[in-house]
């Protein structure tokens, strides 16, 4: 069994109180965060869930999650457990919760909470133009450059799919973008790109550009980003397969810890097939 939800909380600060003193005015948003919660479960038996919010004076607030694993008839408590996570402004925050149902009876709860990759946005070159296409020659219509944060140690990586782009990719922080492959694609130049952590904690953005090319392979006209970074492109469906091919791979790690290497592919196959989701 799994479930997926998405939350988004408004942060909120109070304004106009002067020290000791009293305002009238209610407290107003200065920004917002995003949690995406993935709920999985294993075995015979059933789970409710609770949620708490807490706000605090420093901006930012304070989630609870709890999950208590009963029977199948939900009438015995086998286990339970929680996951606290503080949501800051701007972040996307993704927390997942696992439970395990054991035939013997008892239920175990394990939770994790880290902050997702954000992307910063994105810079693109014209063969010749530019840092990013120095070397680039032949088939190369225009290089798509995409700058990404981590919050956690280890290396990005990259996963690139649309416009110019043969199916979806994995490759680094910028992508070559095939004249062969752009000419026969149909409907807007969007290229899309899912950058994931160490974690397997994913963010997604998209480009679009405005390039036309020539017989030769060249590419004339120009290469514009759109003002603002998508930071979700991919439908609810496709992200309800993405954190469902995620729990497979976390639950066949569980079932056999050592299993790191065939944990890492899988989780880089959910991101190759979350990069071509809905294309």
């Amino acid at each position: 069994m799994l479930r997926t939800t998405a939350i988004v909380a408004a942060i909120f600060a109070t304004v106009g109180a002067a020290c000791g003193g009293t305002s009238d005015r209610a407290p107003e948003p200065v920004g917002t965060s995003e949690a995406r919660v993935t709920l999985s479960a294993t075995g015979t038996g059933s789970t409710s869930e609770t949620l708490t919010a807490t706000s605090v004076a420093s901006g930012e607030i304070t989630y609870v999650f709890s999950v208590q694993a009963y029977n199948a008839a939900h009438t015995v408590l086998q286990g339970s457990g929680s996951l606290t996570a503080s949501l800051a402004v701007a972040t996307t925050t993704d927390l997942k919760l696992a439970t395990a149902i054991a035939a013997s009876g008892s239920a175990q709860v394990q939770g994790q909470a880290s902050v997702a990759p954000s992307i910063v946005g994105f810079e693109v070159d014209l063969p010749g133009q530019g840092s990013l296409s120095g070397t680039t020659q032949g088939d190369v219509l225009a290089a798509v450059h995409v700058d990404a944060l981590s919050s956690v140690q280890g290396d990005l990586s990259f996963f690139w799919s649309g416009f110019g782009i043969q199916g979806a990719v994995e490759g680094s922080s910028t992508v070559d973008l095939s004249a062969a492959a752009a000419a026969q694609a149909t409907g807007p130049a969007v290229v899309r790109v899912v950058v994931q952590d160490a974690l397997g904690d994913t963010a997604e953005a998209s480009v679009t550009l405005d390039l036309t090319a020539s017989a030769s392979g060249s590419a004339s006209g120009s290469a514009s980003v759109d003002a603002g970074v998508s930071a979700s492109g991919s439908s609810n469906a496709c992200l309800d397969a993405d954190a469902q091919c995620n729990a497979t791979c976390d639950a066949a790690l569980t079932g056999n810890p050592l299993a790191v290497t065939a944990h890492t592919s899988c989780v880089a196959s959910c991101s190759v097939a979350l990069a071509s989701c809905g294309l």
